[in-house]
């Protein structure tokens, strides 16, 4: 069984147990060190299939482009939002995880007219609407969870690139605003860049605060 049709049989057993309509929701950028945190949210037919599809973490950007058109036509009804890294640095980490998530859950399901059965939700610190499972590395599970990981990293990549024009110096279309040696040496040279670097984030040698988010320093590193 090839992998878009394992996560389709998930959600449909999904449905056997809760109902028809389940809202797919997941996150990029936790861990990037600029830029901001996007989150999607997507709502599939019954019986829906994807080919090709699967976590986004392990398709190339042009599958992921291949991919997006495909999720949007097929979806009921899709969503991302975005928390800029000025609302990371004041209101933390945690809170920008479950706002992006939420709020992406929220506009996704106010598209239908039906009652949304269950939120499917890639493993998280919190959240809040009801009912809902939490699923570890949910976006290799299900096929809900694997759109919307899709739908926010080609949202984000995208803002990314925009960001790459207007910053050149700082290379953003190689690191994606992660931290590895190319984006500290740009740092070093350049300095950070206010409203697009996380101030908040505990960066030996760069930043010096008691931010009390803990960040996984593995997160951050070439999780391109």
């Amino acid at each position: 069984m090839k992998a878009h049709e394992k996560l389709a049989q998930y959600d449909n057993n999904i449905r056997s147990i809760h109902g028809p309509v389940i809202c797919g929701i997941d996150e990029v950028a936790r861990g990037c060190w600029a830029g901001p945190l996007v989150a999607g949210a997507c709502i599939l037919p019954e019986n829906a299939t994807i080919s090709g599809l699967n976590d986004s973490k392990q398709l190339s950007h042009d599958t992921r482009v291949e991919l997006i058109d495909k999720i949007k036509n097929l979806a009921l009804a899709w969503s991302v939002f975005f928390i800029d890294a000025k609302d990371i640095d004041k209101k933390g980490l945690s809170w920008a995880n479950r706002q992006a998530m939420e709020m992406a859950a929220k506009q996704c399901s106010s598209q239908i007219e039906k009652q949304v059965n269950i939120y499917l939700v890639d493993q998280t610190t919190s959240f809040t609407l009801k009912p809902y499972n939490m699923i570890v590395k949910g976006d290799a599970t299900s096929l809900s969870i694997a759109a919307a990981s899709v739908l926010a990293k080609v949202a984000r990549d995208e803002y990314i690139m925009e960001l790459a024009e207007k910053y050149p110096d700082y290379k953003f279309e190689n690191h994606k605003g992660y931290i590895n040696e190319e984006h500290k040496q740009a740092v070093k040279k350049y300095g950070m860049i206010k409203g697009v670097h996380r101030y908040s984030y505990n960066i030996k040698g760069f930043t010096n605060n008691n931010n009390k988010d803990e960040i996984n320093l593995s997160d951050l590193i070439d999780a391109l």
